[in-house]
């Protein structure tokens, strides 16, 4: 090869070098990133076992029927610690409000109850531990303004959870908050 063929071939070899090169870049930064979870939007209900749901309305209807705003002490949380087997794993979209539990330093939430209905006064009593997620967070966040609704997303367990406001039979870690638009189904 003459040194004049060299000089010609030596950029389009740099060319092709170059090219490969960024090919294969291109490849790994475009490999096939980690799937996130499709979150299955349910609600309250679902988290009654269907064997439970007949004791769970007796139970709401007579709570309702005895609630004394006379007395000084919190009503008595009622209802069943019995989950839906099937909801283990499963990542889930759920609509509700923030109950904060815990703070960090800087009054962000750290952990929280999520419940289907809006705060109440201490006279009614707490939702079944069935209908309320003890969420917990690994960054803290702001909590949400009492009353907004909101969607929470995550993986829900199977586990319960015992704090002096009451307890829930299911638990997320980790888990987002979303806000709920007025309006939203569920």
């Amino acid at each position: 090869m003459t040194a004049r063929r060299m000089q010609r071939a030596i950029p389009a070899l740099i060319g092709a070098t170059l090219c490969i090169a960024v090919a294969a870049c291109g490849e790994r930064v475009q490999a096939p990133a980690k799937a996130a979870p499709d979150f299955a939007e349910i609600e309250w209900k679902d988290l009654i076992p269907p064997d439970e749901i007949e004791n769970y309305r007796l139970a709401v209807a007579f709570s309702m029927r005895h609630i004394d705003h006379t007395s000084e002490q919190r009503a008595a949380q009622f209802g069943s610690f019995k989950t839906v087997a099937a909801m283990e794993g499963r990542p889930v979209s759920l609509a509700g409000y923030v109950v904060p539990l815990d703070t960090d330093d800087h009054g962000r939430m750290t952990a929280f109850f999520f419940v289907p209905t809006m705060g109440a006064c201490i006279h009614v009593p707490p939702p079944p531990p069935d209908q309320m997620v003890y969420v917990t967070l690994s960054q803290p966040i702001d909590a949400p303004q009492l009353g907004d609704s909101r969607w929470l997303r995550g993986t829900l367990h199977t586990q319960t959870h015992d704090a002096d406001l009451a307890s829930a039979a299911y638990r997320m870690q980790d888990a987002q908050l979303a806000p709920r638009p007025l309006g939203s189904g569920s």
